[in-house]
């Protein structure tokens, strides 16, 4: 795991430098008449972003791999809620058996014309190196059985209610499980099992 990790940090370190060149190369431009200061400005704010961005999903990776480490672990189960971090925020879905999960899908995890689809862990996870179970029961919450949380999942496929505030991926994933629509966001590890993903396009987990 940490193998990978040390890789991720390569390719961030790789894009790092490149950005800085970019940036370099942009006020060149301007000041070999090129562009205009207002682009070069715009263009290296969205490069500044885009490392804020890699930053934070590196850190999250670290945290991830740490968690994992001294936390909790169990077997996947059908009807599962999982998790997945993405740098400053979390995203979730439900397990429904043979390497799918169902939950809000599109260009990203927060945009409102995000579908429910069921999808491989490849598009679910997105890099990630490690995911997690919600333990619901850790909660406090009564669930349904497996095929319930299933069925309701299913029923469920194409609707674009999405809603940052109030319907996001993780009240889907636990009104399937409970009946109820409800947001934690940022479980402490007490209520989570890790698992490693080994995560190939193919969509088969390890």
């Amino acid at each position: 795991m940490w193998e990978k990790f040390a890789e991720e940090i390569c390719d961030t370190l790789d894009r790092s430098l490149a950005r800085v060149e970019k940036r370099c190369d942009n006020w060149k431009d301007f000041i070999d008449g090129k562009k205009e200061l207002k682009d070069v400005i715009s263009e290296n704010t969205q490069i500044n972003l885009k490392g804020l961005n890699d930053g934070a999903n590196l850190l999250s990776k670290v945290n991830e791999n740490i968690q994992y480490e001294q936390g909790k672990t169990r077997d996947l189960i059908v009807g599962d809620i999982l998790g997945v971090t993405r740098g400053l925020y979390e995203h979730y879905g439900v397990y429904v058996g043979n390497n799918k999960i169902i939950h809000y899908y599109g260009e990203s995890d927060i945009g409102e014309d995000n579908v429910i689809s069921e999808t491989g862990f490849y598009e679910f996870v997105k890099g990630s190196s490690t995911f997690f179970i919600v333990d619901v029961d850790s909660l406090g919450l009564k669930c349904f059985d497996s095929s319930e949380v299933v069925q309701r999942a299913k029923e469920n496929i194409g609707k674009k209610n999405y809603n940052l505030v109030f319907n996001n991926c993780e009240h889907f994933a636990f009104w399937c499980k409970t009946g109820e629509n409800i947001a934690f966001q940022k479980l402490s590890k007490s209520h989570r099992f890790y698992r490693i993903s080994t995560v190939y396009k193919g969509g088969a987990i390890e």
